[in-house]
């Protein structure tokens, strides 16, 4: 009985947060644009998480702080 409760609660939950998620990405789609005067085209691959750009894993050590380097320099411009 107990085991039977947490699952429902689990998977109840679950399904909750993912439909907040996807309404708050899909709000921020909708909404940015306006702010900032220009258009965001949000792509179904990257709304689902699968983009085409190597993971963090597949990186070198040694380039990831080179990027941050170079972009902290551009911000400081």
């Amino acid at each position: 009985m107990i085991r039977s409760q947490f699952l429902l609660e689990a998977i109840a939950l679950s399904v909750v947060g993912g439909l907040l998620g996807i309404g708050v990405g899909w709000l921020g789609a909708v909404v940015l644009p306006k702010l900032i005067n220009q258009p965001v085209t949000l792509s179904a691959w990257a709304s689902a998480g699968l983009s085409s750009s190597p993971s963090a894993s597949e990186s070198s050590p040694v380039s990831i702080p080179r990027d941050v380097q170079h972009v902290s320099r551009l911000l400081t411009r």
